[in-house]
Order: structure tokens, then sequence, then C-alpha cells
């Protein structure tokens, strides 16, 4: 690090490729020779195939809070993100929160009141998304002031006046009838085909749709299952 601020560009490394000797010595590692190929990293978007769910149901923005519910195993979290940025590239005002992480500093029914209140507050007219990670009594007790909060606040609202989209992201079924429930869409075979024609070449006899098949059926369509067949696929190359 010394050699690559030095004032005198003498001492300094003369090309990307010395750097890269110098730290090979100093950390013990060995370059990958020039005839290995570097491995295909397969990763799956992983709202690839809901974009149009994306951009239509929830963009429009539910009649009341809207429960989507993904497959065990997948992940929440990521997911919201995903969805989070997707949307505010659209130009939707969005935030996303984790809820178990978000409720850690709440002790008192008063303060989540308050909180679930300043919370649609922030994204009137935007999107509110929540990762829902576990289901204990304090979760539970938060999403039902949220939503109660939502159910206020769309009735008293004045004609026209734009109101939050709330729409919460889990693995389990939602703690009350407040909340509609609805499926995450899983991954269809189309969708990995058409995903592997993008990032592999095609030999042209069938063998690209034979794998997207198998992918498929050994995924049953789940974001998760099919990264870690990716991940082995990568690694089998």
């Amino acid at each position: 690090v010394e050699r690559l601020v030095d004032r005198n560009p003498t001492r300094r490394p003369g090309s990307a490729a010395l750097v890269a000797r110098i730290l090979e010595g100093r950390l013990g590692r060995k370059r990958r020779s020039k005839a290995s190929a570097p491995r295909i990293l397969l990763r799956w978007p992983l709202i690839r195939g809901a974009e149009l769910l994306a951009d239509t149901e929830l963009r429009a923005g539910p009649a009341r809070p809207d429960w989507r519910v993904l497959a065990p195993g997948e992940d929440v979290r990521a997911m919201v993100e995903a969805l989070a940025l997707h949307l505010a590239l659209h130009g939707e005002r969005v935030r996303h929160l984790d809820l178990v992480r978000s409720l850690e500093s709440i002790t008192d029914a008063r303060a989540l009141d308050q909180w679930a209140r300043g919370r649609l507050m922030e994204t009137r007219d935007g999107v509110l998304l929540l990762a829902v990670t576990s289901m204990d009594e304090w979760t539970r007790r938060a999403l039902l002031c949220v939503a109660r909060a939502w159910e206020q606040g769309f009735t008293r609202r004045a004609a026209n006046e734009p109101v939050t989209r709330l729409i919460a992201f889990a693995s389990i079924a939602p703690p009350s009838s407040a909340w509609v429930a609805k499926d995450w869409p899983r991954v269809l075979e189309a969708e990995i085909q058409a995903f592997l024609a993008e990032m592999l070449v095609d030999p042209g006899d069938g063998r690209l749709e034979q794998l997207a098949a198998r992918l498929h059926a050994e995924s049953s369509g789940n974001r998760a299952h099919l990264q870690a067949l990716l991940d082995e696929l990568a690694q089998s190359e």
C-alpha cells in the first residue's frame, strides 16, 4: 500500500500485473493459470418472472394491506430489497424495512403505535415493503397495529388523497384477516430456459431445454433451491 501511494513515481508499481504478483506473494495465493477458463457465475435475479406483477399489482396499490407468501426457504429480506430497488428505479417512492429488526428498540404499545403511523406517513403516495422473517407475539402485534393504522388512514382520507401501499413479504401466513394473503409466483420452466439461453452457449441439440426442465423439476420453482442448483452447476463446469 505504501508503494502504491508513494509520492515518488519511480517507487510505485509499474503495472497492475506487478501489483497482483506482490499481493500474491504477501497473501500466499496463486493466480489461476491462463489456460484455465474463468467460472461463469449463474445468479438468478430474484424478481425475474415477477416484473409484470411488481409493475401492476404492487405499483397500483392494494385495496387493503397486502401479504405476499414466498415459498419456504426463500430469502424474504433479499426479495424485499430487490423489489424496493426495482420499484425505485421505476420512479416509485418506496421504503423497505426488516420488521423484526425495526422493532428491536420499541418497548411499549404507545411507541409501537407511533412507529406504525410514522412509517405510513413517510411513504404516503408511495410503497412500504415489510420483510417479515419470524412471527413472535410482538411482531404479530406490530403487524396488527400497522394494518389498523393503515385502515384508519384509508377511511379518514379526503377524496383523491394519496395512501400508502402497504405490502408485507413472508414465508408464513398473515397474523389476521386484515392482511390479504396471496402466494408470490414461483419460477417457471420457460423463465429458467430463457435465463440459461442468455448466460450459456446453446449447443442447439436440446440439452439446454433438458437442463431447464431438470432445474425446474428439482427446484419446484423455489428461488433458493434453484440458486443452489445453479451454484452446483457452476462448480461442475
